[in-house]
């Protein structure tokens, strides 16, 4: 699994301020910590690693978080960008079309640059529709 983390820290805000829910995997899910998903209509970083048929904490707010992103990107995130979430993927894009039949979702704000090669982006994860 590629890193989730930057410096070894996927949050750089407290935890106490950031929004949560209680979600559950389904039989044959497992979901890893610093992957994100949508669940339903929100979309948010998973905070534990967790295996079929257990609760776990989705993250779906929080004001600075490390996000996965295309470490491919052509465009890549520059700080002020809107962050696309690509439901394919389960990264953040530039792009607010994927090419599919599925529209990428804003998911936030980047606050900071992000490098070629990096497979994280610090943004400003929100609830934005």
């Amino acid at each position: 699994m590629a890193n989730r983390m930057k410096d070894g820290k996927m949050l750089c805000c407290p935890l106490e301020s950031v929004y949560t829910m209680q979600c559950k995997t389904h039989s044959e899910q497992e979901v890893h910590s610093g992957e994100m998903i949508q669940v339903n209509d929100t979309i948010g970083i998973v905070l534990e690693d967790t295996g079929p048929n257990a609760d776990f904490i989705l993250i779906y707010q929080a004001e600075k978080i490390y996000v996965p992103m295309n470490p491919g990107e052509e465009c890549l995130l520059k700080t002020g960008d809107t962050a696309y979430y690509d439901p394919y993927q389960n990264r953040v894009s530039q792009r607010r079309f994927s090419g599919r039949d599925l529209d990428n979702i804003p998911c936030g704000k980047v606050l900071a640059d992000a490098n070629p090669g990096d497979e994280v982006v610090l943004i400003h994860l929100m609830v934005m529709k």
